[in-house]
């Protein structure tokens, strides 16, 4: 078999081992793809953990209805015993057997926060009114007309107040300490509803903190992960690299010795062209003698 330099079989081959063999460049793109993947992996695991939504605070009701019941009959000392717009809101809920409108709750909670009215007077405005009659509602322990008219006279009124006063006051008394009862009761229950809050808010910040911390040791142990495959991955490039290179020389001892038993080949068709010319210039002088 004659090998020359532009032998096609030659070329073909060093074409072939030279394309199989992996480019140096192209580590940088392997490591960029890998670290994208790895990065996206991480973004994965991190959005797939959903915490739980916190849990809504619960509602402070210093004056609950649950002891309200609606009834045919009623005695003043049954409604008396809430106060500003929840007393309302139950007269209105006992008298009238339905809810207050929102212009009423407003008028007469600002008539009993300025003092201008009283809660019999707002007992009395709806028990006599149309609609508290339709009800068809009696409601015992109001005052008699009469001492409604008294008490409605510009001098008059003045003096029975002073009057009832006088006689009521121990039963006032009784209704201070009950009322400073009441207030404390109701303090205390602002407290204990602001301590469950921060309890709460303090449960929910610690929950939120561990899943950080648990999704920060997980994301800690993919970069790990990926850290490990890429440096197996750059140390297959480095083998990979320098088997091209092993691989590159041989071709290029495979060229060279390929060139050198070319030239050596073309010198011995030389020399044996030449050897053939002497042959045939001899036989030529030779049969030239002979004639």
């Amino acid at each position: 078999m004659k090998i020359t330099p532009d032998d096609p079989a030659t070329n073909q081959h060093a074409a072939t081992v030279c394309a199989a063999a992996p480019p140096h460049d192209g580590t940088t793109e392997a490591e960029a793809s890998l670290l994208s993947e790895s990065a996206s992996g991480l973004l994965d695991r991190a959005r797939s953990i959903q915490k739980p939504p916190p849990a809504p605070p619960p509602m402070l009701d210093l004056q609950s209805q649950t002891g309200f019941t609606q009834s045919d009959e009623y005695h003043v000392d049954d409604l008396l015993q809430y106060h500003g717009r929840h007393f309302v809101e139950c007269a209105h809920l006992a008298l009238l057997k339905r809810a207050a409108a929102s212009s009423e709750l407003d008028r007469f909670t600002d008539g009993l926060r300025s003092g201008r009215t009283s809660k019999i007077d707002i007992l009395e405005t709806l028990y006599v009114a149309a609609e508290g009659r339709a009800a068809c509602v009696r409601l015992n322990g109001l005052p008699s007309r009469t001492a409604r008219r008294l008490d409605r006279a510009p001098i008059i009124s003045r003096l029975l107040r002073v009057l009832k006063g006088v006689w009521r006051l121990p039963v006032l008394m009784d209704n201070q300490r009950r009322f400073e009862a009441y207030a404390l009761a109701r303090q205390q229950d602002i407290a204990d509803h602001v301590n469950q809050l921060a309890r709460q808010r303090g449960e929910q910040l610690y929950i939120i903190v561990e899943d950080m911390a648990e999704t920060l040791v997980m994301l800690a142990e993919e970069l790990h992960s990926a850290s490990a495959q890429f440096a197996e991955t750059s140390e297959k490039t480095a083998t990979l690299l320098e088997s091209s290179a092993k691989l590159d020389d041989k071709l290029n001892e495979i060229v060279a010795a390929s060139t050198r038993l070319a030239a050596e080949i073309a010198a011995q068709r030389e020399q044996h062209a030449a050897r053939e010319g002497g042959h045939a210039a001899k036989s030529f002088n030779h049969q030239r003698k002979q004639t």
